[in-house]
């Protein structure tokens, strides 16, 4: 289900021509020319109902045709130049949080430790981050890949180097906004 707005309508040679837009965020994977075909055809209804086994329905349902001239995007490669080594893939604006499920463990002991991830971008899409800490040893981790808070859950083990407390973890990305540049924030 996609919401669209109507534009303005007009006649050509006596047919009724009205625009509609729909406003998509798109991700491209790789560099190069990337085509969007606007032609579709699509189906709508302005009345719904709601049933008790199939939830809300359309009432008026109809179909149409909708066309557009093809637009061609041309896919920059990711820059090169001041990549952090922490970038997992991540565009967008992302703020991050940790928390730890105990404050105060042995050495040799398991803790969980959550970091969350929010913004906009392509928050599902980047590679789960590594979590590299001095003193501690990574076991696993676990990635919802959740929208529109991701959580990424480590089991940690303290070594016998642990510091009293969990260092700031970092996360960079990529900020598309211009001139884009990497950023790289702190829990």
């Amino acid at each position: 289900v996609v919401r669209w707005t109507e534009g303005t309508g007009f006649l050509d040679e006596g047919r009724e021509i009205r625009t509609l837009s729909v406003r998509r965020a798109l991700v491209p994977t790789r560099p190069g020319e990337l085509t969007l075909d606007a032609s579709v055809l699509l189906a709508y209804a302005t009345r719904f109902e709601e049933d008790l086994l199939q939830g809300r329905r359309p009432v008026d349902r109809r179909e149409a045709s909708v066309w557009a001239a093809p637009v061609v995007l041309r896919v920059r490669p990711l820059p090169e130049e001041g990549r952090p080594a922490a970038f997992s893939g991540a565009i967008g604006r992302f703020e991050i949080s940790a928390a730890v499920d105990a404050r105060e463990v042995r050495i040799g002991e398991s803790f969980r430790l959550t970091l969350a991830i929010e913004g906009e971008g392509n928050l599902t899409r980047f590679e789960t981050p590594l979590l590299v800490l001095d003193g501690f040893h990574v076991v696993g981790r676990i990635d919802d890949h959740g929208e529109p808070r991701r959580s990424i859950e480590y089991e940690v083990v303290a070594l016998e180097s642990a510091p009293d407390a969990v260092p700031p973890l970092p996360f960079a990305y990529l900020d598309p906004e211009p001139p884009g540049r990497y950023r790289e924030v702190r829990t």
